[in-house]
């Protein structure tokens, strides 16, 4: 999930780029998609300045998504910081007594 949000999120803040120096700079002719399609034509600038903002927010989600999804559990029912409490609620120490 995260590398799919990471590769979109890539390639939006790319175009939106990619928009964006064209207009400026005549460069990228063929590589910037807001060019190519008709529905965007008159309105390049803000079509490429959306791409790249929302390509920042998914690069942004994509950390965070990462970060819910692949965090340990959190609290765990301990402060020694050996991991979380067994179901049972005891925990034997190191030579078996609980």
């Amino acid at each position: 999930m995260k590398r799919f949000l990471e590769v979109t999120g890539w390639l939006l803040l790319l175009q939106g780029v990619g928009g964006l120096l064209h207009t400026w700079t005549g460069w990228f002719e063929r590589w910037a998609l807001v060019y190519r399609v008709g529905v965007l034509e008159g309105h390049e600038i803000f079509a490429s300045i959306v791409l790249a903002v929302a390509g920042a927010a998914v690069l942004i989600a994509s950390e965070r998504v990462a970060s819910v999804l692949g965090a340990p559990e959190r609290g765990g029912g301990t402060s020694s910081g050996r991991g979380p409490t067994p179901p049972g609620g005891a925990r034997e120490d190191q030579d078996g007594a609980q």
